[in-house]
């Protein structure tokens, strides 16, 4: 297994640890093997990579490492890959189909938007403004199992520059849904 915590936003400084699922409560150093990580700085990702030898339940515990980081605020995303991934164009399939992230936010004139797709999926990637109204559809296509972007120019589907404010890009891939909140800053 590969178990990821990916840090999207704050400066939370991250623990993750893998136990038996069957005991109550484990403490950060009563682990399964070696499945556990908090090593690296506040901010920056933790990764776990474990083999599984026997099949059960296993509970996976994010945490704040230090007394420090209890009333800091952060956001992360949980990847979970079971086996052996494929490479595909020397690049690694995503273990989860998801909008990856937005970048700059705030932005202007320009924003890109990463999405990862675990299989290939028709994929339908559009701007919404807060009252829900489509705002412009920046892709409406199939694409391969793998790590996109595309760029958001900040105009809507007739070419006009939008207002500033906050908009939502919505990825839908087959079953999944994603949102994020982005800022046109002008």
């Amino acid at each position: 297994w590969r178990i990821t915590l990916e840090n999207l936003s704050g400066n939370v400084d991250w623990g993750l640890t893998l136990h038996p699922g069957d005991m109550p409560y484990m403490s950060k150093t009563d682990v399964l093997g070696d499945a556990s990580a908090w090593y690296e700085p506040s901010g920056v990702d933790e990764e776990i990579t474990i083999t599984i030898e026997e099949e059960a339940y296993y509970a996976i515990t994010v945490w704040k490492v230090g007394s420090g980081d209890m009333n800091a605020m952060g956001e992360y995303n949980l990847h979970v890959a079971v086996g052996g991934e494929s490479p595909v164009d020397d690049q690694e399939i995503p273990a989860v189909t998801r909008l990856a992230g937005v970048y700059p936010n705030p932005f202007n004139p320009q924003t890109t938007v990463e999405f990862e797709l675990a299989k290939a999926s028709a994929v339908d990637l559009s701007v919404y403004d807060l009252t829900g109204r489509l705002v412009a559809t920046l892709v409406k296509e199939t694409y391969p199992a793998g790590r996109h972007q595309q760029v958001w120019q900040g105009k809507d589907d007739t070419g006009r520059q939008v207002a500033s404010g906050m908009y939502m890009i919505r990825l839908q891939a087959g079953a999944t849904t994603n949102l994020k909140k982005v800022m046109l800053v002008k």
